[in-house]
Formats: C-alpha cells, structure tokens, sequence
C-alpha cells in the first residue's frame, strides 16, 4: 500500500521497471507479501546495528516471511524493538520495520528509514546513491513484475530434479555463489532463456527471494507464511 503522502504516482512501463532508480513508484507494481517483507531485510544497514537486538529482528523477519517462525514470535520481537528503540534512530526504524505486521508498510517504510541512515537526510548524492542500490535489491526480489518468465516443468524434473534440488538447497543454505553452477546445470536440462541463466550467472548480489532461483523452487512464492503452529 502507497502512503497517502507520496505523490504523485508515477506509472513505469516495462522498459523503465529494467532501469528505474527509485523504488517508490516501482512498489507500486509488488504486491507478493513475501518478498515484499524479503525486501525490507534485505535494505538492512548492519554497520549501523551494534544492537543484537535489531540484527536478530532483521534476521526472525526473513524467517517469518518463509513461514520458519510464528506470527507470536513475530509480535513479541517487534514489541521488545519499539519498547527499546531510543530516539526513532532511523537504523533501528528500518529494523523493526521488517517485522511490521502489513508487508507492505514495511516494504515501503523499511527501506526509506534505511536510506536515511546511510545518508543522514533524504537528499544528496549518499541517499541517491543507496535508493538506486535499493532499486536493484526490488528487482533482484522481484524481478519484473510488468513482464512474464516461464519456467518449463521439463527442466525441473530433468535428471532426477537436479535443478530444482540444487535450487532449494541452494536457498536454504544462502550459498548464492553456487548460482552460476545452478545455471550451468538449468542450461543442461534445456533452458534457453538467455534473461534467467544471466540473473543465476552475474555479479550481482542476490539475497532471500531472488525471483530467479524462486521460479526454480518448490515453494517459493506463497502469499502467507507457511507455518502454522502458534
């Protein structure tokens, strides 16, 4: 959801999603609340946690957003943040953030409070610099929501599901220099798709909700965390 005070709305096409700079007008076309949540831990800023507390809140969101915590869980922490959080700083604000309970407020209000802290104000070359950088981690999650990729069922159960083994435990274990390998391997099951072996081979940084490995998972794109006890 766009916070009322954000305007005016800029509509991307396709094209511009592949390069625009701002996250801003790009949430408006990310709706999953996984990565949207993903996203928001993703735009962390570590160097400006000393607090265990906010580093261990980054990281029980990643695991809430793939279902491996409690909504519970989820509720205390936030609490236990916001009753420490000193001053609104805006580096403990990007943290709690993550574990806020509409994905989409923190996907929005996250990654802002995280620029802020990097740049220490919300203009200069610092703050465009990092909201660009925040751009590329919305596409590394999200690809591009305004284009299709298909994935043939064919490459995921060539070899005795090679690929979508290796996908999973590639996830699972956050070995994401192991991508080019799964490239290779998702080639040698037939892919041709020159877009999706590119994004598994370059140097970019990939994190949790990586839209290429997640079309080559077994559940990777649920709209609510998977478990369910309390």
């Amino acid at each position: 959801m766009r916070p009322s005070h954000l305007l005016p709305v800029v509509v991307l096409t396709a094209d511009q999603w592949d390069v625009w700079t701002d996250p801003e007008p790009m949430l408006d076309d990310c709706e999953d609340p996984r990565k949207l949540r993903l996203f928001a831990c993703a735009c962390r800023v570590w160097d400006q946690m000393p607090n265990q507390l906010l580093r261990d809140a980054v990281e029980l969101a990643e695991q809430y957003a793939d279902g491996e915590t409690t909504d519970k869980k989820r509720k205390a922490v936030k609490e236990k943040c916001e009753a420490r959080r000193s001053g609104r700083k805006p580096a403990a604000a990007s943290a709690t953030s993550c574990l806020s309970t509409d994905a989409s407020t923190g996907a929005w209000n996250g990654p802002f409070s995280a620029a802020t802290a990097e740049a220490g104000s919300h203009e200069g070359p610092t703050w465009v610099a990092t909201r660009a950088r925040q751009a590329d981690l919305l596409r590394e999650i999200f690809g591009n929501p305004l284009r299709s990729m298909r994935v043939e069922s064919e490459w995921l159960t060539w070899n005795g599901r090679t690929v979508l083994l290796m996908a999973n435990r590639i996830y699972d274990a956050g070995a994401f220099g192991d991508l080019p390998v799964l490239a290779d391997a998702l080639e040698d099951a037939g892919c041709t798709n020159a877009e999706l072996l590119a994004h598994l081979r370059g140097p970019r940084e990939h994190v949790r909700g990586c839209w290429a490995l997640d079309l080559l998972r077994d559940e990777p794109n649920s709209l609510a965390p998977r478990f369910t006890a309390s």
